[in-house]
């Protein structure tokens, strides 16, 4: 039921502002196996909303849903700043998993873990040439919580313990782009994350801070759109990522590249 009341809501948004004529369709796929389909609508004075559904494994789980709310302040008619607050929606399937062990009466043990909601609150700038040449960067703020809660009997005795993740990621984003001719749109975008995952342990009534997890990873997104077709765009996209660097324990971990294919279509 809320996931009919949150399609009507956001329906009724859009109906509601389509005759500003500024709408932007998304759809993208990936070697990751993670589609996406987007939606953005310029409401006016300045600001913008927007909607977008993931899904993972081809199309075979819904993932998450993110709504995206902007307000642009164009400084000249060549720069600008931008303000973002995104909320990013897990499904059930990736933020909760239920867990029932019973070996027998005296030993019996439920595990409950739950993914919360993410906020990402940025702030954009941006500047355009009439050569085509321009360029942006972003710094982005993300934040969610993951939580662990075991209750049963051991050996006839009632337990409970637990634990929490309080998961806070810094991201850069840095772009360059260049349109040719009104024929092709290149761009390559240089992606820096930085998270602190702060972990705390519970059993019974006595709780333990274990530490903080600290990560690091670099991203390069290389993009080429076709945009002699107007409105409409396809483009492809290849984005390279570093060895996941976990700083706690010393440690690297290999993340997969992904090559993605995707369109773009507004009016």
């Amino acid at each position: 039921m809320k996931k009919i009341v949150l399609a009507a809501t956001i329906s009724s948004l859009f109906a509601g502002v389509a005759s500003a004529n500024d709408t932007k369709l998304n759809t993208e796929h990936g070697t990751d196996k993670e589609t996406k389909f987007g939606v953005h609508q310029h409401i006016g004075a300045g600001f913008g909303a927007g909607l977008e559904i993931v899904t993972a494994e081809n199309l075979k789980y819904y993932k998450e849903t993110n709504l995206q709310l902007d307000y642009q302040f164009d400084i000249t008619d060549s720069w600008y700043v931008k303000p973002q607050f995104e909320l990013s929606i897990p499904h059930s399937h990736f933020s909760k998993k239920d867990m029932k062990l019973a070996f027998d009466k005296e030993n019996t043990i439920n595990g409950k873990l739950r993914v919360s909601n993410k906020i990402k609150t940025g702030i954009e700038t941006g500047f355009r040439l009439d050569s085509g040449l321009y360029t942006s960067a972003r710094y982005r703020f993300e934040t969610n919580n993951i939580k662990e809660s075991f209750k049963g009997k051991i050996g006839g005795e009632l337990g409970k313990m637990g634990s929490k993740a309080e998961n806070k990621l810094h991201r850069l984003d840095l772009k360059l782009g260049y349109e040719v001719s009104d024929v092709v749109d290149l761009s390559a975008n240089y992606i820096y994350k930085r998270s602190v995952s702060e972990n705390s342990i519970y059993v019974q009534k006595r709780s333990a801070k274990l530490g903080d997890l600290k990560t690091s990873q670099h991203e390069v997104e290389l993009k080429a759109a076709y945009i002699g077709f107007g409105d409409l765009q396809p483009y492809a996209m290849y984005t390279y990522k570093s060895d996941l660097d976990v700083k706690t324990f010393d440690a690297k971990f290999k993340d997969d590249n992904v090559f993605s294919v995707g369109l773009n279509y507004s009016f």
